[in-house]
C-alpha cells in the first residue's frame, strides 16, 4: 500500500511540474514572440529562458521589458510548489496525531524523519521535471535558434541544482516553524523568505541566487541553499527537545 501511494504521489508531482512548466513556457514564449513581432527583431532560445527564469540585466536586455512584477510569477510559483511538495507529508497530518508517531518510534529524531516523509525526493522530482519540461519545449521549438547552446545547458544544470538546494532548505525551515507554531505561520515565513531572496538577488548584481545573471554556475544560489539546509538542521536538532 505504501509503495502504491508513493507511486500515486510521484505521478501527481510529475504532472504538476509538467503542467506548471508548460504554462510558464507558453507565457514566456508568447512574450518573446510578441516582442519580436512588435520590434521586427530576431531573438534566440535563450531569450525565452531569460523571460521564464528572469534575467535581471533589465537595462541591457530590452526584451525583458523592464523590471516588471509580473516577471517574478514564474519563479515564485515554482518555488512555492516545490516547497509545498517538500512539506506535503507533514501538512497532511494534524498535530494531535504526532504523539502517536512519537510513541511508536524510539527517538524523536527518527520521529521527525517519519513526519517529513521523502521531502528531498519530492523536491528533486518536482524541480527536475519542471526545468526539464521547459528545456524540452525550448529545445523542440524550431522558430528560434541557440546563441550558445553549451552555456545554455550549463546554466540550466546549475540553475536546477541551486533551485533544488534552496527549495530543500526552505522546506526544512518551514518544517521547523511548523513544529514551533503552526502551518499558517510556517507558510507566511516561507512566503516572506522567498520574497527576501528575490530582493537580495535583484540588488546583488555579482551573484545569481534565484534569477539569471552573470554567474553561470549559480554559486550564490548553491551557497544559499547549503546555508539554509545547515541552519534548518541546527534548528531542528534543538526543536526535538520541545515536541513532547
Amino acid at each position: 500500500m505504501a509503495i502504491k501511494n508513493r507511486i500515486k504521489l510521484s505521478i501527481i508531482i510529475i504532472s504538476s511540474a509538467f503542467l506548471l512548466g508548460f504554462i510558464n513556457f507558453k507565457q514566456g514564449y508568447k512574450n518573446i514572440i510578441t516582442y519580436m513581432n512588435d520590434y521586427q527583431v530576431v531573438l534566440t532560445k535563450e531569450a525565452v529562458f531569460d523571460r521564464i527564469f528572469v534575467n535581471t540585466d533589465f537595462a541591457k536586455l530590452e526584451y525583458m521589458e523592464g523590471n516588471n512584477v509580473f516577471h517574478f510569477i514564474s519563479p515564485f510559483t515554482c518555488y512555492m510548489l516545490a516547497i509545498f511538495w517538500g512539506s506535503f507529508s507533514y501538512l497532511l497530518l494534524k498535530k494531535n496525531y504526532h504523539p502517536f508517531i512519537y510513541s511508536r518510534i524510539n527517538t524523536k529524531q527518527e520521529a521527525l524523519k517519519k513526519l517529513r516523509g521523502p521531502y528531498v525526493q519530492n523536491v528533486v522530482l518536482f524541480v527536475g521535471v519542471y526545468v526539464a519540461t521547459i528545456f524540452l519545449f525550448i529545445y523542440l521549438n524550431d522558430v528560434l535558434v541557440y546563441q550558445d547552446m553549451l552555456k545554455f545547458i550549463k546554466r540550466i544544470i546549475f540553475l536546477t541544482i541551486s533551485s533544488i538546494l534552496i527549495s530543500i532548505g526552505l522546506s526544512s525551515l518551514m518544517f521547523y516553524v511548523y513544529l514551533k507554531w503552526n502551518e499558517i505561520i510556517a507558510l507566511l515565513v516561507i512566503f516572506i523568505s522567498i520574497l527576501c531572496l528575490f530582493i537580495v538577488d535583484l540588488n546583488w548584481k555579482t551573484i545569481s541566487i534565484v534569477f539569471i545573471g552573470d554567474d553561470t554556475y549559480f554559486v550564490g544560489g548553491i551557497i544559499t541553499g547549503f546555508v539554509l539546509i545547515f541552519l534548518s538542521h541546527l534548528l531542528l536538532k534543538n526543536v526535538k527537545y520541545e515536541i513532547e
